[in-house]
């Protein structure tokens, strides 16, 4: 009797029959199309997953109105640089457990049990972040059943949710509840504006947010506004990096805030506003930073160390106009950034995980 295989494990299995290891002989042809396949890997190639539901959607109704509801809502309600890391980690345990193999068939056990480990602890993580996942989940429903703005916004601070990105669907309401009504004389024209703009699509709403950072981390917008403890954050970058206080202070003769600093925060802002679908979990920190005025110092604290953690090594170029280019064109990985707020602000949330 033959075992039922869904339509997206065979179209899978069918685009993807032949590796390299079958075409070098070490498979047999045989066994091919018995090898399993996680379903979320599937995701990486396209492949349509006919099946249950996912885990992160939820139904309004059970009519089934639409073929499309469940997906649409997953894609809704679903945490986007959550599931980035998840993916990407699967993308290395595959790649670990190939090498793993070589490592056995090559009778190598120091590099085979280095190769087991590192695969036991992506495995690990990514059950934490499942875990995450489902946690974030239920909270966001308790969320959902607030009716109350105030309260909303309350349960949304007391479980750090804010961190780990706002749901599409219930943006557009925390959205209005945190943002006040700024006017701006004329519409913005420089950079940071066009790269909220680029991250949310509407005018309105872009320039609000924009007058709300305005309001808060003025410094942003005007060179010539101080930023807000500088001296705090002059001592902090001498204490962990200290070569490049010495390198951007004592060999370039810059002013290690107006030269370095504030260029290195209105870069790397634009940059991560620009990051897709993912740049919305970064304007949701913003927004919720600027409703409880703490933005000035989230952006000249954990954002310019978590930024300066992934780029300091950049900037020792003897040539000022090298390092000058460096901050004009500043990449930053988004996803890791986020997680560097979250170890810090969401320790009640990923304790649990």
């Amino acid at each position: 009797m033959f075992q039922y295989v869904p339509p997206s494990r065979r179209l899978f299995k069918s685009r993807h029959r032949v590796s390299r290891r079958e075409l070098q002989g070490l498979i047999d042809w045989t066994t091919t199309l018995d090898e399993s396949i996680e379903e979320d890997s599937l995701i990486s190639y396209a492949v349509p997953v006919v099946g249950g539901e996912s885990r992160f959607s939820v139904l309004s109704s059970e009519s089934g109105e639409s073929l499309f509801e469940p997906d649409l809502r997953t894609q809704l309600q679903s945490n986007m640089s959550l599931e980035s890391l998840i993916q990407e980690n699967k993308k290395r345990i595959s790649a670990n457990q190939e090498d793993l193999e070589l490592f056995i068939a090559a009778r190598n056990p120091s590099l085979s049990n280095s190769a087991r480990d590192q695969v036991s602890k992506l495995q690990c993580e990514n059950a934490q972040l499942f875990n995450r996942g489902k946690i974030l989940q239920e909270r966001w429903a308790q969320v959902r059943r607030c009716n109350d703005n105030g309260i909303l916004l309350i349960e949304i601070g007391k479980n750090g949710l804010q961190w780990f990105g706002i749901p599409a669907d219930l943006r557009q309401q925390i959205y209005r509840c945190c943002l006040y009504q700024v006017a701006e004389a004329c519409e913005p024209r420089d950079e940071l504006y066009r790269a909220i703009l680029q991250c949310c699509g509407e005018k309105q709403l872009a320039a609000q947010i924009y007058g709300n950072m305005r309001r808060n981390a003025p410094f942003l917008m005007d060179e010539k506004l101080p930023v807000e403890q500088s001296k705090l954050v002059d001592s902090r970058i001498a204490s962990l990096y200290p070569g490049l206080h010495y390198h951007l202070t004592i060999t370039l003769q810059w002013d290690l805030i107006h030269d370095f600093v504030r260029p290195l925060l209105l870069n790397s802002l634009c940059a991560g506003l620009r990051s897709q679908t993912i740049s919305w979990e970064l304007l949701d920190v913003i927004v919720f930073s600027a409703y409880y005025r703490e933005l000035s110092r989230l952006i000249t604290d954990e954002f310019l160390l978590g930024t300066l953690e992934q780029t300091y090594y950049k900037f020792f170029s003897d040539e000022p106009v090298q390092v000058q280019q460096q901050l004009q064109h500043i990449r930053i990985d988004l996803v890791e950034l986020l997680e560097y707020l979250r170890r810090k602000y969401g320790q009640s949330l990923m304790g649990t995980t």
